[in-house]
């Protein structure tokens, strides 16, 4: 068990004096009471964020290690700040600080890019013009704009094409706004045409830091990665990191090498399965515009470092950056008509809202009940492609209209595009996955979902 005076004394020692200096400041204004409630609050957030680390981001084990009793926080060791250094590479001081501001931690900019500004502000005003243009539609006609409506002495032409203006390209049309709105778009241009450009007075970064940057960077030896859990920035060595990927890879049953790139064949691929959808009118033209266009970068193999594991170096995590891949559009288009089918299965939990939500609806439970969680080692990649896309189909069948458009058999072929085209590179490899489905897809977590549906409907 955790003392929780040492962890309060820690909490002091922590230099965390800044949290304290705010509290003084905010006494002189408030009631004691709020003071002592305001300082106690954060003073318990400190101990859940630090038996948080102490518990998830701490539980591994050094390989060298690993026939312990396993209760050893051996990363401990290894993290200052929440920066796990694992590799080799003694980090300075200023990179550890650069490194505990997160990846996500955006410096200062030098002098702004006038040109950026004027695009940004140009894009504003346009989405101000159609906004109130359109103010007066509403409704499912607004998807459909520029369409004949239909009337009672029109003959019903049948399912229309899918249009939806999720999938389309954005429309860069500035029709004229009312005069209000143009003499506010003419007192922006002036008065960013009247600034003068300047670089900032003050940096959120140290010159230290600054270099950390570039050190960082440059260093070919290093790999610097968030954990697969938590908070936490792993720093590991490069030959590590590559070598859990190609031991990941080698498995035949989910992945194989291929001697070249095959994104332009997968490309032609799609291109003549959307080409097929909008001959037999499943799509609207600008639908098949928007997703045929792009889709021609190769997507990158990479993995989150799972610490919480007892190994060091630690297993990662697969993950695919697929952004615009040749499958990135049509998996999201899937998606679409997948995600309300998941909503509507028996054991659907959208959240840990969600989830107390259903366990306040049980009513006198007997004292010596006990909830039980199953967990699927691997699910996206240990799905098999048949049986996921027949409980796909099974699903599509029970909850969609056959004559609906798109009809369902083809989000199974746009379906099976995406398991099946799903190519990428890792240490200058090209791979194809051959088993399951990706991380980093759209559609996956639909498609896991509707999978263990399926299961759970037929044990």
């Amino acid at each position: 068990m955790f003392n929780i005076t040492k962890i309060v004394q820690k909490f002091i020692m922590a230099k965390k004096v800044h949290i304290i200096s705010d509290f003084i400041n905010l006494q002189k204004n408030l009631s004691h009471y709020i003071y002592v409630c305001c300082t106690t609050l954060a003073i318990l957030n400190y101990i859940i964020v630090h038996c948080y680390n102490v518990l998830v981001l701490f539980p591994s084990v050094h390989s060298n290690c690993n026939n312990s009793n396993g209760n050893e926080n051996i990363y401990e060791q290894f993290t200052k700040n929440c920066v796990v250094n694992i590799s080799d590479v003694t980090l300075s001081s200023a990179e550890i600080d650069l490194l505990s501001k997160g990846l996500n931690f955006c410096p200062t900019p030098g002098e702004p890019d006038f040109g950026e500004i004027r695009k940004d502000l140009d894009s504003f005003h346009t989405r101000l013009r159609q906004k109130n243009y359109f103010a007066e539609q509403s409704g499912p006609d607004r998807d459909r704009e520029g369409e004949m409506p239909t009337t009672s002495d029109t003959p019903d032409p049948g399912p229309l094409p899918f249009h939806h203006r999720k999938f389309k390209k954005k429309s860069m049309w500035a029709p004229p706004g009312p005069k209000t709105l143009e003499a506010f778009i003419t007192s922006n241009d002036t008065a960013l045409n009247s600034k003068k450009s300047r670089a900032p007075h003050f940096h959120n970064l140290t010159k230290e830091e600054e270099a950390a940057i570039d050190s960082l960077l440059n260093n070919p030896k290093i790999m610097i990665k968030p954990a697969d859990k938590g908070s936490a920035i792993v720093v590991m060595n490069t030959q590590d990191y590559i070598a859990e990927g190609e031991n990941q890879l080698q498995n035949p049953d989910f992945y194989i090498e291929v001697p070249s790139d095959r994104t332009k064949k997968h490309k032609e691929d799609v291109d003549l399965v959307l080409d097929d959808m909008l001959d037999d009118k499943q799509i609207s033209q600008r639908c098949h515009q928007y997703l045929s266009e792009g889709g021609l970068r190769t997507p990158l193999f990479y993995m989150l470092p799972k610490i919480h594991k007892n190994k060091i170096p630690p297993p990662g995590r697969p993950i695919l950056s697929a952004n615009d891949c040749p499958t990135e559009r049509i998996s999201g288009f899937v998606d679409h008509f997948l995600r309300p089918i998941v909503e509507n299965t028996k054991s659907y939990v959208k959240d840990t809202t969600h989830f107390l939500n259903i366990l306040s609806t049980y009513k006198n439970l007997p004292p010596d009940t006990l909830i039980v969680t199953l967990d699927v080692g691997s699910l996206y990649t240990n799905i098999p492609n048949d049986e996921g896309i027949q409980a796909v189909n099974t699903f599509l069948k029970e909850n969609r209209n056959e004559n609906e458009y798109p009809k369902n058999s083809y989000l199974s072929k746009l379906l099976e595009l995406v398991l099946t085209k799903n190519n990428f590179e890792f240490n200058d490899k090209h791979y194809l996955q051959v088993g399951g489905t990706a991380m980093g897809t759209r559609v996956a977590p639909s498609f896991a979902n509707l999978f263990m549906a399926y299961f759970e409907k037929n044990m």
